[in-house]
């Protein structure tokens, strides 16, 4: 037996939900419809489904076309209804007398957005190369203990001063000052993210995980499995 809540569930479409049923019967399944109190099973039910099915496909089609109705609504309106790009955020419904989807400019996600064009156009960097680069600014990002609000200081020194060199100072030695107004992320998060990270570098150090750090890992494939070169 098969049990569905209704028809509309089983199919959107009437004459497909129909022959799966009749095709299910002959192999001698039932599909038992609750809200209709009907079983596939038996032939006399086949006027009341195929009616049902019908009823329900109309009645999905109404829905779209509500919905789209809506969607077109926004759209005049100069609204959106998906996620917004990266650089935009949505405006606070007070300051848009309750309109959903009005953006406006994310000062943060404009930084990223004016950081990935001149990479690509002064820099002449690929979009795999900013990639890369944005993807070790993430990892500073998720290192750096000021977002616990740690202030560490003092991390290096000046070495050879011709040749611009920098030593790293042991952390014992380092300046670490807790400010909690400087605190953007709690500690829970901070302790799962070190467990994550520290997990990773594990499978990653016994081959669990792929390694994209040269130039053309994940990009060439074998020509015989098909597999991924890392």
């Amino acid at each position: 037996n098969i049990f569905v809540e209704d028809v509309s569930r089983f199919s959107r479409n009437a004459e497909l939900g129909i022959k799966i049923y009749k095709d299910l019967r002959q192999h001698g399944v039932n599909v038992h419809f609750r809200k209709e109190g009907l079983d596939s099973m038996n032939i006399d039910n086949d006027y009341i489904l195929t009616f049902a099915f019908g009823m329900a496909e109309k009645e999905n089609q109404m829905k779209s076309e509500r919905v789209k109705w809506g969607i077109s609504r926004v759209h005049k309106d100069e609204r959106i209804n998906t996620t917004p790009s990266i650089g935009y955020r949505m405006k606070n419904l007070e300051e848009t007398g309750g309109k959903k989807g009005v953006l406006e400019i994310d000062p943060q996600g404009e930084e990223v957005v004016r950081y990935i064009f001149y990479l690509y156009t002064e820099k002449l960097y690929g979009m795999h190369t900013i990639a890369q680069q944005l993807n070790r600014q993430v990892r500073v990002v998720l290192e750096n203990e000021l977002y616990i609000g740690n202030q560490v200081m003092h991390k290096t020194v000046s070495g050879d001063i011709t040749r611009r060199e920098r030593k790293k100072v042991p952390e014992d030695e380092q300046i670490r000052v807790h400010k909690e107004e400087l605190r953007i992320i709690d500690d829970e998060t901070w302790e799962k993210k070190e467990m994550i990270l520290k997990e990773r570098k594990k499978n990653l150090g016994e081959h669990h995980g792929h390694s994209t750090k040269h130039i053309l890992s994940t990009l060439m494939y074998c020509a015989n499995c098909n597999s991924v070169f890392f």
